[in-house]
């Protein structure tokens, strides 16, 4: 038997394939022994390649391909012969690179197509000339800003502040720029300077034994002289004296400080005043009301001073009896002069 030269699939069918497929010689035939001529159609081999970047992918017999390798597919034929297709697919890696950028104000830096001022994330895409895939750098940007410190400074008069490259002895605003050793961008100071001037000059007011300090809202401490002894509780812009002798005050601002000269203080009538029974007050101690009885018939004015020497009240009594208003006052030990022409009446009234 011969096989039919056109033949490429076989049969078990010996029916189908006795009258199709074989050619029955003749017995003891031996023609074309061990030679076959085959003219069947074979399978097709097509072999291809593609290659692509990273992340993206090809198409190929309905499958889309994104990793490197070797595919093979198997397509039937008309002529019931195989087509293999062996597709060789190569990814070319996308590069992808993180970088921290930063730039100080006024200092352009081109990121992600512009011109970037506000701290983020941007991304560049640069295209390969050599495998065309691109690289993606991931830019992690801050925008250093300018420091701008504002500071209030105070000086005492006649001294000097080394401001704006020299040394400077008058208010104003004055700027210094200074670069930072940290982010390399400037910080800008600008000081806004007062002067303090201390006037510690006082007087002997006309009332007759009270000193005042011309400058008004300081901190003071009166002064006897000449040791400069602290007066214990003196700390008022007022102070009454006690007795007769030098004083002197200290007063202070925003940590300047100066005094006066000490000053003779004599008080003519000091010692002129003679200490009588001259008026009774009760309750002692006090709440809020103080009532005042004169014992003797005569007017006069009640001087009412704290323990730092004080006048906080004062009142005119012509009548027999009269009443004072305390509410308003702090706890405490208060002074109470009376006085009357050549007459001088002190008590200690206590405020609860």
């Amino acid at each position: 038997m011969i096989r039919n030269s056109t033949i490429s699939i076989g049969t078990t069918d010996w029916a189908l394939s006795s009258g199709t497929q074989w050619l029955v010689a003749m017995q003891d035939d031996f023609t074309n022994l061990q030679i076959h001529n085959f003219s069947a159609p074979t399978n097709e081999y097509v072999l291809q390649n593609f290659t692509i970047c990273e992340n993206d992918s090809v198409l190929v017999n309905g499958t889309y391909l994104k990793l490197s390798g070797t595919y093979y597919d198997t397509l039937t034929a008309v002529s019931g012969c195989d087509s293999i297709v062996m597709t060789d697919v190569f990814t070319n890696p996308t590069s992808l690179v993180a970088k921290d950028t930063s730039n100080c104000p006024g200092t352009p830096i081109f990121i992600g197509g512009a011109f970037q001022t506000i701290t983020g994330t941007y991304y560049d895409t640069i295209p390969s000339i050599i495998t065309g895939c691109d690289s993606v750098i991931t830019w992690n940007y801050t925008h250093l800003p300018t420091d701008f410190i504002a500071v209030n400074a105070n000086m005492c008069e006649g001294d000097s502040m080394y401001l704006e490259g020299g040394w400077q002895k008058l208010d104003g605003v004055y700027t210094d720029i200074f670069s930072s050793a940290i982010t390399g961008c400037d910080s800008t100071v600008q000081t806004t300077l007062a002067i303090t001037s201390i006037d510690a000059s006082f007087i002997l007011s006309n009332l007759f034994d009270t000193l005042l300090a011309n400058m008004s809202g300081a901190n003071y401490q009166w002064l006897e002289c000449p040791a400069y002894t602290v007066i214990a509780g003196a700390t008022d812009q007022e102070y009454q004296v006690i007795a007769n002798g030098y004083y002197t005050v200290e007063v202070s601002l925003n940590g300047c400080v100066d005094t006066a000269d000490c000053l003779l203080v004599e008080v003519e009538n000091l010692s002129e005043y003679k200490q009588t029974n001259l008026i009774n007050l009760y309750p002692n101690p006090v709440d809020d009301v103080l009532t005042i009885d004169k014992i003797e018939s005569v007017d006069g004015v009640l001087y009412l001073y704290d323990i730092s020497g004080k006048l906080v009240a004062t009142h005119l009594i012509t009548s027999e009896r009269s009443q004072l208003d305390l509410s308003d006052l702090n706890r405490g030990i208060y002074q109470v002069h009376f006085i009357s022409e050549n007459r001088h009446e002190s008590q200690l009234l206590i405020v609860k």
